[in-house]
């Protein structure tokens, strides 16, 4: 599931998101924030 979201957000943000704390460990991101504002 990550490998399908990183393909969605920009290659910028993917590696941001690569960079931050795991999704499954923090639950929530500073990076994907936005992106999940956006995909709310």
């Amino acid at each position: 599931a990550r490998q399908v979201r990183a393909a969605c957000l920009t290659e910028a943000e993917a590696a941001a998101w690569a960079a931050g704390p795991s999704p499954s460990r923090s639950g929530h991101l500073p990076a994907a924030r936005t992106t999940k504002e956006s995909d709310r």
